[in-house]
């Protein structure tokens, strides 16, 4: 008995564990999704995670996606045969890459961010002025409005327990703003900088920002007192940890002498050449001495100035310790000076060189020359030497500007580069701007006049005159800081963008890897055409062909869906650093829409591609699916695919009613910036004409469930009747291979579907049928008190698809993994949103309350672990009745022996 409920056991489990496999078919074969709005967009897959699913879950299914750009509020958009139903990506969800900022631009929009300048970090007493520009991230600079609305800014300044305020609006095509504060005199401690460059101990003022809407006429008030005032941090409303960080400069003492770098003509002479850049037409001065121990007492000093240089005077410094004698060549494009100085005592300190011995007096001309440096010869002669060679001379530059400025700026649209060239083989580019910020205040855009350069071209390249940054496709690695340096005239700046790199090789999926061919069931060949006849039968039949003369039939071979995954990475920048993942290390986003173009069997004859991104097989043997590169001859990633010889046979037709669609959106608990929409599919009517549509798989004896819609709907044929027509009555649709079911009235009606071959490959009038399957489907009338029902399904008046309205004759079974959208949100939205269903829980509470008290159907799973679970409860039983039997029985016999113990013995008493 137990070997044989051991048996039993092993049975059972196995069935059950069929029972799992057996059901498992595509992610996307449940629900169609698009993501509109969204510029760059994917649909995501975890790590670890199989396109197979349990089909338990065929009514609920979650599918999370990634929102990498967008301009606009983005909508999720679900559909499935002729129901739709959509819903906006809130602010709270796809935002929280930069919550902090995200929630004050909430009302504003959902992809801005504020990036922050600082123009100078260390403010003299003589120019008591921050600067600080401010640019709107997030935009499109091609496609702004004059009458955007943009945010305000308000910045604060802190210096210890006092603070500042001023505000400013973003406006302008590249949205920014200058905040701009006087600092009062008493902020600037006493002292200068030290002998070695450093500065004196002071307090730090640190600068914040906040953000607000602009009031009702669009403008800008003052936030609070523009004057000095006094704060207390504790037990005050507005703190500082309301306010984003922007940087903090250091106060100082104007310095007495301007500062100037130091240039050695030699091993005795040295020059001081101003450190700032000098405007047209300004006078400068540039000092000459000795180097300290120097013991040179006569020297000739050659200076040639070059085009825009002019020499006005030789102002002596020392003239009772040095005598200097000039001598004047002047030419037709350069004015040579010789100066001869001769020391005629020692220095009164007993010092063997002087700090200075004379000031040569410039002029710099303001000519018409795009040449923003003007250069001077320098060469030193001593006595006894010969005429200078150009190896002896030595040129230095000054930089002369136009402009007072006091910083440069280089900004881009975002912070961040998706490399899908490497994938499509077409460029993806980020345009730049360089501005630079006068001591005015004015802001001027001078990209035509700068010069950018790349730090790693592996990473990022750059464009010539500072127009974009972009990928081609050859990058080799990503980076969180691919760095971008720009110069212009003497200024210096660099921008640092996060640059994604696709990891190869990629990830190519396949729900069934090994194709048979489907016993029974034949297909059309290329070569023939086919036409339709009139329908006819007891049920309803769609594609109905009739078998043309000249037909070429071949067996059918199974289908399998395809996809693409890859994951988007960042080089760390340093040693022992993570490298960074976008979505998340959990995540793999699905690029099939990206290299679809590039898919390939390698061997056709095999299998081949059809439309929807399904593999199809088409004769035995083994061949491999290729991705290959758009731009070489590589391989971007491959798997292995066999069609084999042996046949496989339709076990199962599993059918459900699909009558209404509900859709939900929330945060990852895992990845904040990943949005997980979970819909969920209503299988039962609650209102009389109430239409729905039928969802179909496949099931095979090798363990395989495709969906019903791999298959093109020429290959095969479906009949849908019912006895009950008083319930449920069956409306063709004639662009769509399911019929509509319409609830007609109360009751459980029972819907037989059949599954037949096409007619066209049938030498008979009937064609033969592969599979039946039969569904009930209850209908109950629900009062909703006017509340309409979520997709109810309603015939389409519009050529136009209007999201969130039902639209029988339009099932698109496609499924784009990413989507590259660039257009307005006029052309998705419908009309009146009045027309709109409430997808809100709350607005069918009422209606999900009654559906849960609906009895489900058993799975193959539940009824079989209890039977399993029965099995163990009478195995249990039989072994009690078995003790119990034995426990009789062993009693009865110990008694019979004690008593013939007894009259064995009789005699000896």
């Amino acid at each position: 008995v137990l070997c044989a409920l051991l048996i039993l056991f092993t049975g059972l489990l196995e069935a059950a564990k069929v029972s799992s496999d057996s059901s498992r078919m595509s992610t996307n074969s449940v629900f169609n999704y698009e993501l509109l709005n969204a510029e760059t967009s994917f649909f995501l897959k975890q790590m670890n995670e199989d396109i197979e699913i349990d089909p338990t879950t065929l009514q609920v299914h979650a599918q999370p996606f990634f929102v990498f750009s967008t301009s606009m509020q983005p909508i999720f958009n679900v559909t499935y045969g002729p129901f739709s139903t959509w819903k906006p990506v809130p602010m709270s969800i796809h935002g929280l890459r930069n919550p902090s900022q995200q929630q004050s631009l909430s009302d504003l929009n959902t992809n801005w961010k504020l990036k922050s300048f600082l123009t100078e970090n260390i403010i003299f007493s003589n120019r008591p002025i921050i600067q600080v520009l401010f640019c709107l991230l997030g935009r499109d600079w091609d496609k702004n409005s004059a009458s955007e609305k943009m945010p305000c800014v308000d910045l604060h300044v802190f210096f210890g327990a006092q603070e500042l305020r001023t505000s400013c609006q973003l406006k302008g095509k590249l949205g920014m703003c200058l905040g701009e504060i006087n600092l009062p005199s008493g902020w600037f401690l006493p002292g200068d900088l030290t002998s070695n460059g450093d500065s004196p101990e002071s307090l730090p003022v640190d600068l914040y920002y906040a953000l607000r809407s602009p009031d009702e006429s669009g403008n800008c008030a003052p936030a609070g007192s523009q004057g000095l005032t006094y704060v207390h941090v504790l037990g005050k409303e507005e703190t500082r940890t309301d306010l984003q960080w922007v940087g903090s400069v250091q106060l100082l003492q104007t310095p007495k002498s301007p500062p100037c770098h130091e240039v050695r003509l030699d091993d005795n002479v040295v020059i001081y050449l101003p450190a700032r850049s000098i405007r047209h037409g300004e006078i400068i001065r540039i000092p000459v001495g000795l180097l300290k121990n120097s013991s040179v007492e006569h020297f000739a000093l050659r200076v040639k100035g070059k085009k825009g240089v002019n020499l006005l005077e030789i102002h002596p410094s020392n003239p009772e310790v040095w005598a200097v004698n000039k001598e004047i060549n002047s030419g037709a494009k350069h004015t040579t000076i010789l100066v001869e100085c001769l020391q005629k005592m020692p220095s009164a300190s007993g010092e063997t060189g002087s700090a200075e011995i004379l000031q040569l007096e410039f002029e710099l001309e303001n000519i018409t020359s795009q040449t923003v440096t003007r250069r001077i010869l320098w060469h030193v002669a001593y006595d006894g030497q010969s005429a200078p060679s150009e190896h002896d001379r030595i040129t230095s530059e000054l930089t002369v500007s136009q402009h007072d400025i006091v910083g440069l700026v280089a900004i881009a649209p975002a912070e961040e580069l998706l490399n899908t060239a490497v994938l499509t083989g077409r460029t993806v580019a980020l345009p730049l701007r360089v501005l630079v910020v006068e001591e005015s205040g004015l802001v001027t855009d001078v990209s035509e006049e700068a010069q950018c350069y790349s730090l790693d071209e592996d990473v990022l390249k750059e464009s010539d005159c500072c127009e974009y940054a972009y990928v081609n496709g050859k990058e080799r690695q990503g980076s969180t800081r691919a760095r971008v340096h720009v110069s212009y005239e003497h200024m210096r700046a660099s921008l640092d963008l996060t640059v994604w790199m696709p990891k190869l090789p990629l990830q190519i999926q396949i729900s069934d890897t090994v194709l048979n061919p489907i016993n029974g069931w034949q297909t059309l060949g290329p070569s023939t055409g086919r036409y339709p006849v009139k329908r006819g039968g007891g049920g309803v039949e769609i594609n109905d062909y009739r078998k043309p003369p000249d037909k070429n039939c071949l067996p059918q071979y199974q289908h399998a869906a395809l996809r693409v995954y890859t994951r988007f990475f960042s080089d760390a920048l340093e040693e022992g650093d993570r490298v960074a993942y976008l979505a998340g290390p959990g995540w793999t986003l699905d690029v099939t829409a990206l290299v679809r173009e590039n898919v390939i069997v390698k061997d056709q004859k095999v299998a081949s591609i059809g439309d929807g991104d399904v593999l199809i097989g088409t004769a035995p043997g083994s061949t491999m699916l290729q991705v290959l590169s758009p731009l070489s001859d590589s391989i971007l990633g491959e798997r292995a695919v066999t069609v084999s010889e042996e046949k496989v046979s339709v076990s199962g037709l599993h059918v459900t009613l699909l009558s209404g669609l509900s859709l939900s959106l929330r945060a990852s608990s895992s990845e904040p910036s990943v949005v997980v929409a979970s819909t969920t599919g209503l299988g039962i009517f609650t209102a009389s004409k109430q239409k729905g549509t039928l969802r179909a798989w496949i099931q095979f004896s090798d363990g395989t469930t495709p969906p019903l819609h791999l298959y093109q709907p020429k290959d095969y044929n479906i009949v849908v009747s019912t006895l009950q027509k008083h319930i449920l009555s069956i409306d063709v649709n004639p662009h769509s291979p399911m019929p509509m079911i319409i609830a007609e009235g109360e009751g459980n009606g029972r819907i037989k579907v059949e599954l037949k071959n096409a007619h066209v490959c049938q030498n008979s009038v009937e064609p033969s049928t592969l599979i039946t399957s039969a569904i009930f489907v209850p209908v109950n009338f629900i009062d909703l008190g006017g509340q309409p029902l979520e997709n109810d399904a309603q015939p389409s008046t519009s050529s136009n698809t209007d999201i969130g309205r039902t639209h029988p004759g339009q099932w698109n079974n496609g499924n784009d993994g990413s989507q590259d959208r660039r257009g307005s949100v006029d052309n998705e939205k419908p009309a009146d949103n009045r027309n709109i269903p409430d997808t809100s829980p709350s607005g069918n509470k009422d209606l999900e309350e009654q559906l849960s008290q609906k009895p489900r159907r058993l799975s193959d799973l539940q009824i079989g672990m209890y039977t399993l679970l029965s099995v163990f409860c009478l195995a249990i039983l039989m072994f009690l009745v078995n003790c119990l039997f034995y426990a009789v029985q062993y009693r009865k016999r110990h008694t019979r022996r004690g008593q013939q113990e007894e009259m064995a013995h009789s005699h000896e008493w």
